[in-house]
């Protein structure tokens, strides 16, 4: 009896504990914080419920983000997507697209025609669909590429990025000297058509000038990938020389491309005599693994891996069998990818020294990728006085790296002058497994040869005049760029020579350089030698330039330091140039994210000693900088401030930096929050800030850090804008203050929990958690609070404390 009695005792302890371990659990679970508007969605556990309807919501695919869709939520909780919009998600399904039914002429699909239950999940206090399917099933995009329905044309704005640079000094024996530059790159846009000026204004007490560079309108057009301009701007090609035009143009826009297709990368191709594993090694190392049936195989996604060296093609069979074979590799911009293209078109009137002459001219140029081993490229310039064609070829040759070469045929006619003449190129570039990256290039100009922006002074090229051009015969250049053995740091040497019809001298220039670290002290060293010359004509008499012969050569050092609790850098430089030699010591220091300073102690051969400070201050505005120079025979000092500002719909907003493609961060509310982490890129008071440099075409992720108490519901938002646009970022943003305190029924028994809590307009503020502890948010604390704990029964909290009890009357 007493052994069964034991045996109760021990039945009822181990009930007890499981049961307080149970109650333990349930009185930890806290959805307290969440509030306000949340709450009929707040406490899945025991509400679980959405109202039915059509809701915005992010989707992600195996934690991918895949961009912000319609989900239709009906009676009983069934989700419905847009037929269309499923399959922007990249998962494969067996069922085709034209037999899925509809629910009605709107195109919603039951979710579970395409997924299985267990595949997805619908958070309701996110608005999140998140998907979780195997990786079989993902087609492969680039990570940051979205289709071009998912791409933001933006808003209407105008903006300009500045950059003003004032100097001044005295100088002994001379005027003083002040100048002021400032350069303007502005533009208007409406949507997806830009205008934008590209000016500068520059200023001294000699002359002043304002100079436009450029200035068009463009429109992009991602159904053939490509942007259109009108106006003046310069021409931009591999293969042609630049030069200022004004007309129109059509260029086709590689980055509208997902980098699969824009980057280089060979494609892999073979045939497996039966199921195998399909390997891609780079450096001993496997880049990509795929298995593979029975017969021919193809894999076009392979991203460029940072390396430059050749790929080993390796299939493995069950049997153990293996073959092996090399893929040439070197990373070259004028390679495209097997199946690609590239191709541009200008027609207009071009620009010669400082006015548009008469001469119309068509620009065509047509390059693409043959196979991974051959891209070819054809192009032309038709105008009245000039014809040019141009033929070349980049070649991917095993063990030998890639091989690019041109050859451009041209002829022109002024002033009764005729000019005929070819220009040849070829370059190598190759980059050893040994961390060897080797280029070499050379050019040969036949005599007469003129581009364009040179016909129209072909007369002072072919005739014997006063003010004969010098005219460039060959050039040669050679970069070896050495990773040594871990420690001993790098190599790194150059050649460079030119030269000239005419004239039996030449301009060359050698340089060598070795640059390493030791327990964070770095150093540079560098040595050469220049002979170059200063002239562009070439003198009627001697038929010789004047030539300069000078020897160089520098070392320089960077120690990190401490000095007065002040962590810093010292730097040390020794430079000798020709006969002049230079020394200096700087104390360099970062005092915050916005702060930075540089002081400089020097002495040169020709003005002994001389001092110099330099300061830099990034303002949620404008980063703005100081410098000041003193010397025994002068003292010079200047400031400059360089930013963007942009004026739309939403204000006028500033940022310290400087770009093309524009967003504006709106949390209403929350100012100092740093965009990205980014100190430079702050919200400001209204809670606006300015992003001027994100990646068009490209999924760009934005996120706010905030100190302030406030909440942001969802503080990373994505967005994929047009080039050039203005796009429009809004976050949702609570800035009400959080209030708790403890409240009982007249009987003193805690509050019914998840009841919901209301002020005397009817607002929600909040619910009851645990033991009647009550979390609302409001601007102020209230007055009264009615509590709602069913749809018949309400109590009321009058003259609410946060301290001490608060009595709720029934109603």
């Amino acid at each position: 009896m007493k052994r069964r009695t034991d045996c109760y005792k021990v039945t009822l302890l181990f009930l007890g504990t499981l049961y307080s371990a149970i109650v333990y659990a349930d009185d930890e679970f806290n959805p307290g914080f969440l509030v306000g508007s949340a709450v009929n969605t707040r406490i899945s556990e025991a509400k679980n419920t959405i109202s039915p309807g059509v809701y915005k919501v992010d989707v992600y695919v195996n934690k991918e983000w895949k961009g912000n869709y319609q989900l239709k939520v009906a009676e009983g909780n069934d989700l419905f997507i847009q037929k269309a919009d499923f399959f922007k998600f990249d998962i494969k399904t067996e069922t085709p697209s034209e037999t899925l039914p509809s629910t009605n002429a709107q195109g919603w699909v039951l979710l579970t025609l395409f997924l299985k239950e267990s595949e997805f999940k619908f958070r309701q206090n996110t608005f999140q669909l998140d998907i979780t399917v195997p990786q079989a099933r993902i087609i492969v995009h680039d990570k940051n590429w979205m289709p071009p329905e998912q791409w933001d044309k933006g808003i209407t704005g105008l903006f300009t990025n500045y950059n003003l640079i004032y100097t001044d000094g005295n100088y002994k024996n001379s005027s003083d000297q002040s100048s002021l530059y400032v350069t303007l790159n502005s533009g208007f846009n409406i949507a997806d058509w830009h205008l934008r000026d590209k000016s500068y204004y520059y200023h001294n007490k000699s002359n002043s000038s304002w100079i436009t560079r450029a200035r068009y309108l463009e429109k992009s057009f991602p159904a053939i990938n490509s942007t259109a301009k009108a106006g003046e701007d310069y021409t931009s090609s591999d293969w042609f020389d630049s030069f200022k035009f004004r007309g129109v143009a059509l260029i086709k826009d590689l980055s509208m491309l997902p980098d699969s297709y824009r980057l280089y990368m060979p494609v892999i191709r073979g045939v497996a005599e039966s199921n195998a594993i399909v390997k891609v090694i780079q450096n001993d190392k496997i880049v990509f693994q795929q298995s593979v049936p029975a017969g021919p195989f193809e894999f076009a996604d392979l991203m460029p891996t940072g390396s430059r060296s050749d790929l080993s093609l390796v299939i493995e069979y069950a049997n153990g069998k293996k073959t092996t074979a090399i893929i040439p590799y070197s990373a070259s911009g004028n390679l495209l990818r097997s199946g690609s293209s590239d191709w541009a078109l200008y027609a207009g009137k071009f620009k010669s020294d400082y006015y548009f002459k008469n001469n119309n001219f068509v620009q065509a140029e047509y390059s693409r990728g043959l196979n991974n081993s051959l891209t070819i490229v054809a192009g032309s310039i038709t105008g009245e006085n000039y014809q040019s064609g141009l033929a070349g070829a980049g070649l991917l040759i095993p063990y030998l790296g890639t091989l690019t070469t041109s050859y451009q045929y041209a002829r022109a006619k002024a002033s009764g002058a005729h000019a005929r003449g070819g220009k040849a190129r070829i370059s190598l570039n190759k980059y050893f497994p040994t961390r060897t990256s080797i280029t070499v290039s050379a050019t040969h100009n036949e005599k007469n040869y003129l581009t364009l922006s040179q016909s129209d002074s072909a007369a002072q090229y072919v005739s014997a005049q006063t003010g004969y051009r010098v005219q460039e015969q060959n050039s040669f250049s050679a970069a070896i760029d050495q990773r040594l053995p871990e420690g001993y740091g790098s190599l790194n040497a150059s050649i460079y020579a030119t030269g000239y019809w005419n004239t039996s001298k030449t301009s060359r220039q050698f340089s060598l350089g070795w640059s390493n670290s030791y327990n964070q002290i770095s150093w540079t060293v560098n040595a050469g030698r220049r002979i170059y010359t200063d002239s562009s004509l070439l003198e009627q008499e001697k038929r010789t330039a004047v030539y300069h012969d000078e020897s160089y050569g520098s070392i320089s050092v960077s120690i990190p330091w401490s000095i007065f609790n002040h962590n810093g850098t010292i730097t040390a430089a020794s430079n000798i140039q020709g006969s002049q030699h230079s020394s200096s010591v700087g104390w360099n220091e970062t005092v915050s994210e916005r702060l930075r300073y540089n002081l400089l102690a020097s002495s040169k051969s020709s003005d002994r000693a001389s001092s110099s400070g330099y300061v830099s201050y990034t303002s949620p505005w404008s980063t703005l900088t100081g410098n000041l120079a003193q010397s025994r025979n002068s003292t010079q000092y200047g400031f400059s401030a360089s930013g963007s500002l942009l004026l739309s719909q939403h204000g006028l907003l500033a940022s310290p930096q400087t770009g093309n493609h524009f967003v504006i961060i709106d949390a209403p509310g929350i100012a100092d929050a740093k965009v990205n982490g980014n100190a430079s890129i702050v919200t400001n008071s209204a809670g606006k800030a300015l992003l001027p440099y994100a990646t068009p075409w490209r999924k760009n992720t934005l996120y706010l850090n905030a100190d302030s108490a406030s909440d942001i519901e969802g503080n990373i938002k994505k967005v994929a804008p047009w080039k050039g646009s203005i796009s429009y970022v809004k976050y949702i943003t609570d800035t009400r203050k959080t209030f708790s305190l403890r409240a009982t029924n007249s009987n003193g028994v805690p509050l019914t929990f998840g009841a919901s809590l209301y002020d005397k307009q009817g607002n929600e503020l909040g619910y009851v958690a645990q033991g009647g502890l009550i979390h609302i948010k409001a601007d102020t604390l209230p007055d009264s609070i009615r509590v709602q704990t069913d749809k018949t029964h309400a109590c009321l909290i009058e003259e609410v404390v946060l301290t001490g009890d608060n009595i709720c009357k029934n109603l």
